[in-house]
């Protein structure tokens, strides 16, 4: 399915919700929650931006073109980066440096042009607003970097108490899985990588995440060894398989194909490995039980 249609039904976002998620993703944003973006954006890159374009008609031509164009591609690849795939707030990353100035230009039209505007505000009332403004949007930049620390704990690494191998599988649960699938399996070897998002960065086995694959296999399985003879079909030898999420939308299928899957870990896998509820499992077309 689609990430849009994943949205919808998944996460259970209405589709008004789901139309002003550019907007959401400077406000909603929560770091490791694919549902809020995984990552936070800064607020202000979506506000100050407005103002930059005050008084734009009787600015500078050059410098009205400019801006345009900042804007234009900030949009664009926005609406772009949200219609083609799962939204991540890291994927936005591009549009952050235009949003930047567009939003220093809006601080400084906010100062000289739209307090100008409102009679009755003297001259520390402006300067007391804008370093309110600018105070604000930095304290949001400075709490998000406190809990980012605090949560990361980066000393424990850099000061050498813990390992890179142990600092990377405290946040990285399947990174042991992978160490034992690089240093165990054989180089033609091909894993299944099953609710491990698409994280295959630490693999130097070759390894593909078609989610649906498994369950596809299964609604269409006589029984267990017609799973595993088609998984051997594809090239896949073994399986990364993240156990709890697994476990849960399998709950999903339907009963045929949990009757089908079941048969098939039962008597067409063997756990090679397994540590923080992620393993190795190697797929047999021939039965293991009794």
């Amino acid at each position: 399915m689609s990430h849009i249609i994943e949205r919808h039904q998944i996460y259970e976002e209405s589709w008004l919700e789901i139309a002003l998620v550019p907007v959401r993703v400077f406000f909603q944003g929560e770091d490791d929650n694919p549902k809020y973006f995984d990552g936070k954006a800064n607020p202000f890159l979506l506000l100050l931006p407005i103002f930059a374009f005050f008084g734009i008609q009787s600015g500078n031509r050059q410098l009205k073109a400019e801006k345009m164009v900042m804007l234009f591609f900030a949009v664009l690849f926005l609406l772009y980066a949200c219609a083609q795939t799962s939204i991540r707030i890291r994927y936005f990353s591009p549009i952050i440096p235009p949003l930047v100035v567009l939003s220093m230009f809006g601080l400084h039209n906010i100062q000289t042009v739209f307090l100008k505007r409102i009679p009755g505000i003297s001259e520390p009332l402006k300067t007391f607003a804008i370093l309110g403004i600018v105070f604000i949007m930095l304290g949001f930049n400075a709490v998000y970097m406190v809990e980012r620390f605090n949560k990361d704990q980066p000393l424990a690494y850099i000061t050498g108490k813990v390992t890179r191998d142990q600092y990377i599988q405290a946040f990285r649960p399947e990174y042991a899985s992978f160490q034992y699938a690089n240093k165990k399996l054989e180089s033609d070897a091909r894993i299944l990588g099953l609710y491990i998002d698409r994280r295959g960065y630490y693999s130097d086995i070759d390894i593909a995440f078609p989610i649906q694959i498994l369950q596809d296999f299964a609604h269409m399985a006589d029984s267990g060894v017609d799973i595993a003879e088609k998984l051997h079909e594809e090239g896949f030898t073994h399986m990364l398989v993240n156990f709890s999420l697994f476990n849960y939308w399998v709950q999903q299928y339907s009963l045929h194909e949990r009757q089908m899957l079941k048969e098939f870990f039962e008597s067409h896998t063997v756990t090679e490995f397994s540590k923080d509820g992620h393993g190795i499992l190697k797929i047999i077309k021939e039965s293991i039980s009794g």
